[in-house]
């Protein structure tokens, strides 16, 4: 059980020429719970993995011409979700079968508007523009594979197995506000080796990841 908690407080300011400043307050909590067993020709393991994150924050610039001054206010959020397992079985002695999956769902929001500050183009207070967003994403990724025991100290190994990163939302309205979920596609085979009474370790690979929506 790996739980965890994380909280940031950042302050900024920079002159002189054009002054911009920040200020956020994040939080962060996650928890992981596994349960695995080795044994009787099959490793196995399990869990779930919850995780949420929130964020209020502003960003001002102000330029020395007294016309560019603007506030930028965010408050993101995001909550996640994962139940995973993955499993090795020796199907004879020095040869093992390698199958995984992984579920995984994000909801996030994003709440936030650029505020004209300057008393000469209307502000202090007027609302240039307004960002609501929210999205949800949802990802199935797997994993499969062979292993071989060629000699007692090399491994030779052949995996192809697929990959999610949630899309997320920009600071503007729709539809750009939403960008999607990054995939991935990946094969691998390689071999694992040591020679020498261990002194030597020489591990070769060779991959191909092909990607979509790379973010």
């Amino acid at each position: 059980i790996l739980p965890a908690y994380r909280h940031s407080t950042v302050d900024t300011n920079s002159f002189p020429t054009i002054e911009q400043g920040e200020s956020n307050r994040a939080s962060q909590n996650s928890l992981e719970v596994r349960l695995g067993n080795s044994g009787g020709g099959i490793n196995w393991v399990i869990g779930g993995f919850y995780f949420t994150e929130k964020s209020d924050g502003f960003q001002t610039d102000r330029s020395g011409d007294l016309i560019q001054n603007v506030l930028l206010t965010y408050r993101p959020k995001t909550d996640a979700y994962a139940l995973f397992g993955q499993s090795t079985f020796t199907i004879f002695d020095g040869l093992r079968l390698i199958a995984g999956a992984r579920y995984t769902t994000e909801k996030r929001r994003l709440d936030g508007a650029l505020i004209n500050q300057s008393p000469l183009t209307g502000g202090p207070g007027q609302e240039l523009e307004r960002f609501d967003s929210r999205a949800s994403f949802d990802g199935f990724t797997y994993k499969g594979g062979l292993e071989y025991d060629v000699a007692p100290n090399s491994l030779f190994y052949a995996t192809v197995s697929s990959g999610f990163k949630a899309g997320g939302l920009n600071q503007t309205v729709a539809p750009l506000d939403v960008y999607q979920p990054e995939r991935l596609l990946a094969y691998e085979i390689g071999s694992k080796n040591r020679f020498f009474d261990n002194r030597l370790q020489l591990n070769l690979t060779a991959f191909r990841w092909a990607f979509k929506q790379l973010q």
